[in-house]
């Protein structure tokens, strides 16, 4: 094993995104805005017309609505009730993700799925930890997912370098991980997860 990769901590453990998901799962609505239906998930607010859309610059409580469950799903975005240039981008991402059209349009469809969709499931975490130095398609595919939910990486390249690192501590931080800029079993499996009750 070279100097700079670290052995992941093994599955079998309780891992942190599973516990937070299955309390989730128990727990129900927590902070979420919107009805609880059987067996603990969720279902939406009602849509109400206009679509949110960027250009021009929308603004109001229906925004910031919005973000504000965007974010509650671990989304990086600030629920600023300012539909931008940001806001379209999440949009978008959230739209691949969920197998809608990525046209950065909060539609109906759209709206209902930011309450509703399931989270995504993360593929198969690496065998070694991803820390400074490390290289590789894993680095990449964790690199693509971190951008995708809006910590923004520049250089997705494959090369876990400074900015990596500081992208990991500051997702970590959010989503209270310990702030080490390994990417380890935990924050591997975090970067995919997303704070939905689930049915039981």
């Amino acid at each position: 094993m070279s100097a700079n990769m670290r052995k992941r901590r093994s599955p079998d453990a309780s891992p942190w995104w599973f516990l937070r998901l299955f309390a989730g799962s128990l727990v129900g609505t927590g902070s979420i805005k919107g009805s609880p239906i059987k067996g603990g998930a969720m279902t939406a607010p009602p849509f109400k017309p206009p679509k949110l859309s960027y250009p021009p610059m929308m603004s109001g409580p229906r925004v910031q609505q919005w973000q504000q469950q965007m974010k509650t799903r671990s989304w990086n975005i600030v629920p600023d009730g300012k539909f931008g240039p940001i806001s379209r981008r999440t949009c978008a991402n959230f739209q691949t993700e969920k197998g809608l059209e990525p046209d950065g349009v909060v539609d109906a469809a759209t709206w209902k799925a930011t309450w509703e969709a399931p989270p995504a499931d993360p593929p198969p975490a690496p065998e070694e930890d991803l820390v400074h130095g490390s290289e590789g398609e894993h680095v990449r595919t964790w690199e693509r997912q971190a951008n995708r939910r809006g910590w923004r990486i520049k250089n997705i390249d494959g090369h876990y370098d400074d900015e990596d690192v500081r992208v990991c501590k500051q997702m970590q931080h959010a989503l209270g991980l310990p702030k080490t800029g390994v990417v380890d079993f935990d924050t591997w499996n975090a970067t995919w997860w997303e704070n939905v009750p689930t049915t039981v």
